[in-house]
């Protein structure tokens, strides 16, 4: 049931990571954004949930380690 929890948990806190960072040239979609993160986060940053900043600067920590989809919407997001 924790694991269910913390997995519900990475996925609200992604969307709100990705939603709250979207401006209008944002030209990746929330849900292509969350598919690009979501392992990254789980991989390297799980310790950080349900923490947004913390889990944005994990992923800036990360960002050579992460993917390069999820290094594209940290860019585009501009984090």
């Amino acid at each position: 049931m924790k694991r269910i929890w913390k997995l519900t948990s990475a996925s609200i806190v992604l969307s709100l990571v990705l939603a709250s960072s979207s401006t209008p040239s944002f030209a990746v979609g929330e849900a292509e954004a969350r598919a690009a993160c979501t392992g990254d986060v789980y991989r390297y940053c799980i310790s950080a949930i349900p923490n947004l900043d913390r889990i944005i600067s994990c992923l800036k920590q990360k960002k050579q380690s992460i993917s390069k989809p999820c290094q594209a919407v940290m860019s585009a997001s501009g984090h």
